[in-house]
């Protein structure tokens, strides 16, 4: 296994940790804030989480793939509308570790292109 596909595949274990946190703040934003009917627009944002939730699997099967990056940015932007300070820093780490498999990746090629 490349480093590339192992960075990448501990990033999305991470990242689907992450989800089950922000599908559940959403979860609690709904439920409280539905009947003034502002919590809806939290359904929209647990639907990103689950997508979110879709492509961390999609990694974890395949392992490197440049649509891992897409993933961290959708759970970011899910941390920032949950108000969810500690989910978004580690948001944050996960895209980190997906830019460092980037890296490798291209590292690996080149290396293997010689």
């Amino acid at each position: 296994m490349r480093n590339s596909d192992l960075a990448v595949r501990i990033g999305a274990a991470l990242e689907l940790m992450l989800v089950l946190f922000n599908l559940g703040l959403a979860f609690m934003w709904f439920i409280s804030l539905v009947w003034v009917l502002v919590g809806l627009f939290w359904g929209l944002v647990g639907l990103g989480v689950l997508v979110e939730a879709g492509i961390a699997i999609f990694v974890l099967i395949r392992g490197y793939t440049p649509l891992a990056l897409v993933g961290p940015v959708l759970g970011l932007i899910a941390s920032v509308c949950n108000f969810n300070i500690f989910g978004g820093m580690f948001e944050m780490i996960v895209l980190l570790v997906m830019i460092v498999a980037m890296v490798l990746r291209g590292q690996e090629d080149a290396a293997a292109a010689t």
